[in-house]
């Protein structure tokens, strides 16, 4: 919910209930790669994009967890 303050849209429970039916973190980041890439304008390409994004997703885990716990402990300053 902390990017709800920043984003206004998609909202994060919107983004969660959207992947619901994944079953593990490998379907989820397909799922979300495949979403990316249309929304990135690839359309019929989207599919073929998508392995390439998963792996971006994948192996970025570390560096956006560590960007989230350091925007959710900021001052409100």
């Amino acid at each position: 919910y902390a990017t709800d303050y920043l984003i206004d849209q998609p909202q994060a429970m919107s983004i969660m209930d959207s992947h619901a039916d994944c079953a593990d973190v490998s379907s989820l980041c397909q799922e979300v790669a495949i979403t990316a890439a249309n929304l990135l304008g690839f359309g019929s390409g989207a599919e073929s994009l998508a392995p390439a994004l998963k792996a971006l997703l994948a192996n970025s885990r570390a560096t956006r967890q560590k960007l989230l716990k350091d925007a959710l402990v900021l001052s409100i300053d």
